[in-house]
């Protein structure tokens, strides 16, 4: 398991080299004004996304998910409401094509993503995910 700079390392790196989800950076302020929710509101939705979407893909990678299309569905919903671009745009993609070639790099970009919009609490789920094996 990486450490907590490494993650945060590997996750910068990551988007360096995709600039195109670069542009799609969570903004608060943005979620904030469309939303008209304040950030202490809008920080513990974001908290349980980073939490559901890391589980989705632990999921995946166990063959834990009885209907793949319904877990992506639900996953676009919420990044969609809360205005987490990049995600929205990853899960798109996943959506459209759940079969796709690149699900892998697409799983590893959205865990990438859920990483950036809160790295202690991605952290933390990473770490009760390896450390349990019943936790799934």
């Amino acid at each position: 398991m990486l450490s907590m700079e490494e993650l945060k390392l590997e996750c910068e790196t990551f988007f360096k080299s995709h600039p195109e989800l670069e542009e799609l950076a969570f903004d608060i302020e943005l979620a904030k004004g469309e939303l008209d929710l304040d950030e202490a509101t809008i920080k513990p939705l974001l908290e349980d996304f980073v939490i559901q979407i890391l589980i989705f893909i632990e999921k995946y990678h166990q063959n834990n998910i009885e209907n793949l299309h319904d877990a992506i569905h639900k996953n676009l919903g919420v990044a969609r409401n809360l205005r987490v671009l990049d995600a929205k745009y990853i899960l798109e993609k996943i959506y459209k094509d759940e079969q796709t070639q690149d699900l892998e790099i697409l799983l590893y970009a959205l865990k990438q993503s859920a990483i950036r919009l809160n790295p202690q609490i991605a952290f933390d789920t990473l770490e009760l995910i390896k450390g349990s094996k019943n936790f799934i």
